[in-house]
């Protein structure tokens, strides 16, 4: 008998560790799953070597809107900046930090086109943010480690920075936005002004 209840509680015990600890695994798991839907397509729409500049561009551009919190990029990319704006130039700030993503990254992605992408594993950083690491097996040369930081929201999840080559995308765009700050004694409109000036290649409609 006692034996018996010994057993019932060692199996209650693991049905509550199960239930607590599933959520997250969980979560981290469809993080993993999500990154590696996104580095497949991100191979296929992005391989073709005939594709002019604009609709790399615009395909880049899909990309992001499916799979990238690109407003939450974009506030962590300015920090406490983004409270002395307002709204109107926080809605041009973010159009624009889009189109300098897309315009700066798309070539960059399609130089990893057609090649092989894994995942090779994932961690939680919290109960909403994620880290999974991937390789691009390169056909020539040594592969290439990306991270990507997954967050889960309302609206699911997204990811909100990568790290290629220990090197992070939000955190390099928000060295240089910093210094354009700091050099305009922290005038919001002077990023915006910088911003416009620079060329990019405009969607494909």
């Amino acid at each position: 008998m006692v034996r018996r209840r010994t057993i019932f509680v060692a199996a209650a015990l693991l049905l509550l560790a199960a239930v607590t600890q599933s959520p997250g695994v969980a979560a981290a798991e469809d993080s993993a799953r999500f990154v590696d839907v996104l580095g497949q397509k991100a191979i296929a729409r992005l391989a073709e070597s005939a594709l002019s500049k604009r609709e790399l561009n615009d395909r880049f551009r899909q990309l992001l809107d499916e799979h990238f919190d690109v407003a939450a990029i974009g506030r962590m990319t300015i920090g406490r900046y983004w409270n002395t704006a307002t709204p109107p130039q926080q809605q041009e700030y973010l159009k624009l930090f889009e189109a300098q993503l897309v315009d700066t990254y798309a070539e960059r992605f399609r130089t990893y086109a057609g090649e092989k992408f894994v995942v090779l594993g994932q961690r939680a950083e919290s109960d909403k943010d994620f880290i999974v690491s991937s390789q691009i097996i390169r056909r020539a040369g040594p592969p290439v480690d990306v991270e990507w930081r997954v967050r889960k929201s309302e609206k699911g999840l997204g990811i909100i920075d990568i790290a290629v080559e220990g090197v992070s995308m939000a955190m390099t765009q928000r060295a240089e936005y910093a210094t354009i700050l700091d050099r305009s004694g922290g005038d919001f409109g002077a990023l915006i002004q910088a911003l416009r000036q620079r060329p990019v290649a405009p969607a494909v409609r």
